[in-house]
């Protein structure tokens, strides 16, 4: 997940594996996504379209509960991201990358 600016640089927001889920803000408010998702390897998706998903979860109250925890999560992820960038110095935020990656890599396999 990453966006870009007008004079081209880039961000890479997060990594997205495979049965993860991805594109929830805009599918929930209907606003324009937030991020670009870009594949590095062939994948298979899932298209859920707003105006079939909205009255289903409406009428699932666990399934909303999942999203909003899900939503949450990433809220708190988000947020020691900005800590980081505000409060660690480059070496600091370069080994916390480092050791978010190995986490996932480990869990993972």
């Amino acid at each position: 997940m990453s966006i870009s600016s007008a004079d081209g640089r880039s961000a890479i927001f997060n990594l997205i594996g495979a049965g993860q889920i991805f594109g929830e803000i805009a599918l929930l408010d209907g606003l324009p996504r937030t991020a670009d998702a870009t594949a590095n390897t062939n994948c298979e998706i899932l298209v859920i379209d707003r105006r079939e998903f909205l009255p289903f979860v409406r009428s699932q109250p666990a399934l909303a509960m999942k999203f909003i925890e899900l939503l949450c999560t990433r809220l708190r992820w988000t947020s020691d991201q900005v800590e980081q960038v505000i409060l660690q110095n480059l070496p600091g935020r370069l080994a916390s990358a480092l050791l978010r990656l190995t986490e996932k890599t480990c869990a993972g396999a």
